[in-house]
């Protein structure tokens, strides 16, 4: 995995809904999150604006939030920005896509 091969500390989750408590159990404390548009029970979409939500309500920064996708079309772009995400990534990660992104 490039994460683990960066020695970066990260976590795994299954669906957005564990993304957003993840996110909410450190505090925001987190430097970048990347997540998939199509999950189950909770989209990247959603989670996006959930973790979105929880910043403004808790006055943190805004943490950085990268969707990764398959889909590179305009529609699948405006919708990443509408939900609140940074930018979008596409499909396969690979460690020259990801760098930048951490300075």
């Amino acid at each position: 995995m490039i994460l683990k091969g960066m020695k970066l500390e990260h976590s795994i989750h299954g669906n957005g809904n564990q993304i957003v408590d993840a996110f909410k159990a450190k505090n925001g404390n987190c430097t970048i999150v990347l997540m998939d548009l199509h999950m189950p029970e909770c989209d990247g979409f959603e989670a996006a604006k959930k973790i979105r939500a929880y910043e403004s309500e808790k006055g943190l920064a805004k943490t950085k939030i990268y969707a990764l996708s398959a889909d590179d079309d305009a529609k699948t772009k405006s919708d990443v920005s509408a939900a609140g995400m940074d930018g979008l990534i596409t499909k396969p990660l690979c460690p020259p896509k990801l760098i930048p992104l951490l300075n």
